[in-house]
Parts: C-alpha cells; structure tokens; sequence
C-alpha cells in the first residue's frame, strides 16, 4: 500500500507549531495586563451606555465564540496599572466593527475606579467612544496600513483602568483581546508578518505548481486545484487583516468588509469544485459527488441573499455548507468504486485509497474544528483563531502531495500510452505493407491469368469442340473471369485506389437491357419499369452495382426460375432517387444469414461447392453507400417465397464533400 511522504506529515508538525507559537502569548490568557475580562450579548443591539452595568456580565477567559448573531456583545476589560504605554489589540482582522469606549471623566463609573473596584452597580455611567476598529473603520484608523490588526494605544496609569468594547458584524462573533506593551506588540507584529509570509509563501507555490502543471498539458483537476488555491490566497488575506491593509494603502479601506464577504462565498465554491473535480475519478456513490456538485451553486445564492440585504444568512448557510462538505467528501472517498477489482478501470488509480481516505479525513476533522468556534458551537481558545489557517495550509499540503502522486502516474500512463501508440504505428505500417504486397500480388495474379484465359477462349471458339462442352468450359472461364475481377474490384475499394468519378447521364433500362443480354439472361429475368429513368451518377459504378446484383440472382437461384428486376422511382429523406430491387427464388436450404450477407467473402456453406469469390453482395454495398445509396436484404417469408435484394441511388450527385471525392472513384477497366 502506497503512503504519503513522510515530509508532509514533519512540515505539518513544524508549521502547526510554528503557527501557535508566533500567536501564543507572552504570559496570561489574554495578556498579563488584563484583570478582568467580562461579556454580556445585547440582542437588541439598540442598548445605550447608560443600562450596561445593569446587565449580567458573565466572566470570559480566552476568545469570545457568538457566532452568528444580529445583535452585539459587549466586553468589560479591566486593565492593571502600569508605567509605560501598552496596546490593545483585537482580532481577527475581518470583523466589522470594535468600537472602544472608557468613562468619562468625573462619572460615577469613572470615581469607582480603584484597586479593589469590581463593578459600578447603582451608578449611573457615561462613556467616551475612543475609537473605532473593524474592517467597516479601516479608512479612520492610525494602523490600518501598516497593521495586520485593529490596535488601541493605552497611555500609562497609575489606576487599574477599564474599558468597554462593542462587537458588531454580519459575519461570526470571533473576539480575541489582548494587552501587550509596546516592545511585545513589535514583537508579535513581526512574527505575524513572518510567519503570514511563509504561509502565503507555500499556499503560492501550490499555485505556482498547478500553473507549471497546466502549462505542460490542461487538466481539468489541476486547473481546479489552481481556482482553489487562488481562493484560498483571498480568503487568508483576508482573515488575516492582510486584504484590509493592501486595501486601506491603496485608499479602498471601505471595500475591505464586501470583499472579504465575497472571498468566504467563493473559497467554498471552489473548493467544492475541486473536490468533486477530483473524487469524481474514483467513481463514488453518485448521490455524493452530485452533492458535492452542488456546493458550486453556494456563490450564486450568496449573491443574490447579499443583493437583496441578507448577507449574514449567506455567511450562515456557506459555513454550514463548508462545513458539511468534508463529511461528504470523506463518504466520496470510502465508496470510491475504482478500486473494486470487479469494477475495472481504463486505467488505474494513480492514488491508493489508504492516501485518499487519510487526506479526506484530516481534511474533515481540521475542517470541524476551524468551523465549530465561528458557529458559536466551541468556546475554543487562541489556538481557535488560527484553526482556518492551520486546516488550511494541512489539507493544502495533503492535497498537493495527492496531486503530485497523481501526475506521476498520469505521466506513466502518458508514456506507456505512447508506447503503445509507437507499437500500433509500427503495426498499421506492417500492415500495410503487406497489403501493398498482396495488392502487387493481385495486380500480377489478375495479369498472368488474364493472357491464359484468352487463349482458352480463342481454342473453344475453334471448330472440332463439341458444343456441350465448349458452353461448359466458356461457362468456367466466364466464372473465373469474375472472380478475379471482383477480387480485383474489393480490392481497390478497400484501399479506395480509384480515379476521380465521371458522372453521366445513364438510361437505366438501356443499361439493364444490355447486362441482361451479356449474361444470356433473357429467358430468366423479367424487366419491370414504369417509363424511362435517367440518372446522372458515374457509370461504371452503376454497371458494377447491376451487375452484380443479376450474378448473385443468376447463381444462387434455382436453374431456369424466374428473376424480377423492378426499377422504379422512390423518394428518400427529399431526396429523388430511382430504387433497383431484384427478387428469385433462393436454391432449397440456402437462404443467406441477414447478418452476415454482405460481409466480404461470405458464402453460404451450401453454395461452397460452386465457383464464386463472396464478394458480389460486398462490393454493391461498398459502391451503393460512396454513390449516397443504400441496400437492404429481403430475406423470404411464409407468405413470399422469394428473397430480394434492393438498392436505391440518388438520381444525381450535386455536391461532393471531400472525403466522398476521395471515395468516388471509378473502377478501372
């Protein structure tokens, strides 16, 4: 059994602990400064400063987990005195809006202020809005630019100080706050930066290698992986605060909130693009992967909820969704049918099923962790807030290595199917040299016998030959004489080594008058024709379809019974044409097989013991359909005895497409 490479799972463990390392804090929870943190939810999201100390604060440690909510929580952060300036910082980045309030001077609240202050109940409390953070705010804010988070400068006390925050946003309540000093705050800044570089780093080197990937050959599950991963690049921009950044430089600030909406919309269509892309080649159970089809149709809806003023249910039904999807991938990948051995594919997986049902199970428990704290399902600490990112740069590692497993085979199979391509090459070409030489072998058979037959010709039309025996040997020679010129015939049919068609009017029942008195059929046929036909088709052709359909009747019919030849117009698909039916009785016990008759060299078994090549019935077929024609077998039936073989042509080819040019040809004399 395949196993992924051991590097993927020792850069999982080194970046999944860099990752916690350059957002693990210095000391406590949430900072060392921090006292006492506590929250309440307004519901109404319409209360004034004055009731909060009214409300039932609850105690909070670590992140703030509401999920979606429309109205908004407030949180009490109490921070310890301190000699040096610090910095309040709140993340993620993509909230919407922080606003930071402290009492006002002079209030109640502000007098109640003291080492051993708790709360302010009974007093009546006034605040002072500080500032405002949020990706809604990013235009009126000191950092916005050169900050990854929404930062607050706290100057020095000598009091404990407390400060109130208001959360508001359309999308998940997700509250970490912390207090650093200024030196800390550089510090983490850096290794935020740092180690957000790295990340888009690999997740842009993905990119990078499906690019390379595609420009080698198109691929639909590359090309896929390559919408993927330039989602995911948009979507961790910004999660980070990185899109709200490049924003705010550039003087878009405003635009960061709609945006990063729109990236979680698209990151979960396309990834449900690429996995159904994917999963679709194992053959899993066709429910599933229609349901991961499906996940597609999450960007069309979400436009159309943000379009009518519902983008919060957008938000709540795409995370739902994403975090659904990976069950289902994961049920896509137990049930993959290619791996039955009753189920046999065209070619086999490149990836085991023991890889693809270990990515599609990290990438679902990752995914049920990232997703439970923005659903409000999970109080998870700081480790919580880098889970999106975490399950991320995982599943992309995983995938990346599945990829890369796949190419390889496909590369296999690209060269072993060129292998085989060399060989049937080098098969067609000795084919078709042998045919060549058993074209130059005809061509000289069918010259050297020719000479012979003359001479015997010649010596029976001499005297002293009975007449008995002369009509019996120039019936062997006409017979041979036939099946030499039809072999001849299927032969340059088959290789279509004809000569350009030379289409002229012809009377059909001249030319049928004519073949019947060659062939001293008189007595035995019966000519059936309305009025004079005239078509306008290649000659020769003609002649060779009559002709052969008169032989066939001739040699496969009782001696002296009747033959029928019918011409008469018929019209097909609006197309004038003339239909040539010949009916006879068949010999006793040799009715031809409807499937087989006009199949070269086929003969009735009870026909063997007479001369004839099986190639009349082929070549009418042959000539009938390059002259735009048709022809059907009529076998007998209980209530007709005999059997009849029609052929319809158009009365006149117009218009030649090129390849029926190269088709037409006329039968060399």
């Amino acid at each position: 059994m395949k196993r992924m490479p051991l590097f993927v799972f020792a850069v999982v463990l080194f970046c999944g602990a860099g990752l916690q390392k350059a957002w693990a804090e210095p000391g406590a929870m949430n900072g060392r400064f921090i006292e006492r943190l506590d929250v309440f939810f307004d519901a109404s999201g319409q209360l004034d400063a004055a009731g909060i100390e009214e409300q039932e604060w609850q105690p909070l440690k670590g992140m703030l987990t509401g999920g979606f909510r429309q109205g908004a929580h407030w949180l009490r952060v109490r921070v310890a005195a301190h000699a040096e300036p610090l910095v309040l910082r709140t993340r993620p980045a993509f909230v919407d809006s922080v606003e930071i309030f402290a009492p006002t001077p002079g209030s109640d609240a502000a007098k109640a202020e003291g080492p051993n202050a708790e709360r302010a109940d009974g007093r009546s409390i006034t605040l002072t809005p500080l500032a405002r953070l949020g990706d809604q705010h990013l235009n009126t804010q000191v950092f916005s630019k050169t900050k990854l988070n929404g930062l607050f400068e706290i100057p020095p006390s000598d009091q404990p100080q407390t400060f109130y925050l208001r959360l508001t946003s359309v999308s998940s309540h997700l509250l970490f706050v912390e207090v650093q000093t200024l030196s800390e705050a550089a510090a983490f800044e850096q290794n935020q930066h740092l180690v957000l570089g790295l990340y888009l780093g690999f997740l842009l080197t993905f990119a990078i290698w499906a690019l390379a990937q595609l420009y080698l050959g198109y691929d639909r599950v590359i090309a896929a992986f390559l919408v993927k991963q330039i989602a995911d690049l948009a979507y961790v921009s910004g999660f980070t605060g990185l899109m709200g950044m490049m924003l705010s430089r550039a003087g878009l600030g405003h635009w960061a909130d709609l945006a990063f909406s729109l990236s979680i919309l698209v990151v979960v269509a396309a990834g449900s693009f690429f996995h159904a892309s994917l999963l679709g080649e194992f053959r899993p159970y066709k429910w599933a992967i229609r349901i991961l089809w499906s996940g597609i149709f999450i960007l069309p809806l979400g436009l159309v909820l943000y379009a009518v003023g519902e983008l919060q249910l957008a938000l709540i039904i795409n995370t739902v969704i994403a975090n659904l999807f990976p069950l289902v991938s994961l049920i896509c990948a137990l049930s993959a049918g290619a791996y039955k051995s009753k189920e046999k594919s065209p070619l086999p997986p490149g990836i085991s099923k023991f890889q693809l049902v270990l990515t599609y199970t990290i990438f679902a428990v990752s995914l049920q962790v990232a997703t439970l704290p923005a659903l409000g399902l999970w109080a998870g600490q700081e480790l919580a807030l880098n889970a999106f990112l975490v399950h991320g740069f995982i599943t992309s590692l995983f995938l990346l290595a599945l990829l890369m497993t796949r190419a390889k085979q496909h590369e296999r199979n690209r060269l072993e199917a060129r292998s085989q391509m060399s060989l049937m090459e080098q098969k067609v070409r000795l084919l078709s040299e042998k045919r060549q030489e058993q074209g130059r072998f005809m061509a000289m058979l069918v010259h050297e016998l020719k000479t012979p037959l003359s001479v015997i010709r010649m010596v029976l039309g001499g005297v002293g030959i009975e007449s008995a025996l002369r009509q019996a040997a120039g019936r062997a020679v006409r017979s041979m004489s036939d099946v030499i010129e039809r072999c001849r015939q299927a032969e340059m049919v088959q290789d279509l080594d004809l000569q350009t068609s030379k289409f002229e009017p012809i009377e059909l029942w001249d030319l049928s008058l004519e073949l019947i008195e060659e062939r001293e059929m008189a007595s035995r046929v019966r000519l059936e024709i309305a009025h004079p036909i005239t078509t306008r088709l290649d000659r020769t052709l003609v002649k060779v379809i009559l002709s052969n359909l008169l032989d066939n009747a001739n040699r496969y019919s009782p001696a002296g019974s009747p033959i029928t030849l019918r011409i008469e117009p018929k019209v097909q698909q609006d197309l004038d044409g003339v239909a040539l039916e010949v009916s006879n009785l068949p010999n006793p016990g040799a009715v031809p097989d409807a499937d087989r008759v006009f199949n070269k060299y086929y003969r009735h078994a009870s026909s063997q013991r007479d001369t004839g090549s099986g190639l009349g019935l082929f070549l009418i077929r042959e000539l009938s359909e390059r002259l735009g024609g048709w022809v059907r077998y009529t076998p007998p039936r209980h209530d007709r005895p005999t059997l009849g073989f029609s052929v319809w042509l158009p009365l006149e080819l117009k218009e030649l497409g090129a390849e029926k040019k190269e088709a037409e040809r006329t039968l060399l004399p």
